[in-house]
């Protein structure tokens, strides 16, 4: 795998027939919010952003949501994956350790959760409880163990669950 995305692009634009068939899955940006996000991120650090999306082609296997990424991926019917959550495909290798990760060397895009919590939410009880709940070690637990997130408190263990 090309080590950055300015290579990348390069190559995709020089040998187009390495995705040939729709060998590509990425977020779908007519169903996903998400997406959008990332596109306007790619294209602001790297401004032949709008290249490598002409080097991806029409017929890539968009899906909105995550977790179709490394079955296509580890099943053959894709060959790679753009803009997928890193964490994720760290966290799907422990079960196949076949499927690659790149961290491009020019960017790399970076998250974090967030909640928003209306200061006019009408169930006041949730407006209280959510904050409390994320700072508990129940959500954290919840991660560690069940929603294949990192459990970012260090006093919370189970196979989600990332040390420092």
């Amino acid at each position: 795998m090309p080590a950055s995305t300015a290579i990348s692009a390069g190559l995709l634009k020089d040998k187009p027939q390495i995705l040939a068939g729709g060998k590509l899955t990425s977020y779908d940006p007519e169903k996903s919010g998400f997406c959008l996000m990332l596109m306007t991120k790619d294209e602001t650090y790297f401004p032949q952003y709008w290249d490598l999306a002409a080097a991806f082609g029409h017929g890539t296997g968009r899906s909105p949501l995550e977790r179709h990424h490394d079955r296509r991926i580890t099943s053959g019917e894709h060959l790679l994956g753009f803009n997928v959550i890193g964490s994720y495909v760290v966290l799907r290798r422990r079960r196949n350790p076949d499927l690659g990760l790149v961290y491009p060397s020019d960017y790399v895009l970076v998250m974090s959760r967030v909640a928003f919590i209306p200061r006019n939410a009408k169930a006041s009880e949730c407006r209280q409880a959510v904050p409390g709940l994320s700072a508990s070690a129940r959500a954290p637990d919840i991660m560690a163990n069940q929603a294949t997130l990192f459990a970012l408190r260090e006093d919370v263990e189970g196979p989600y669950w990332r040390p420092r």
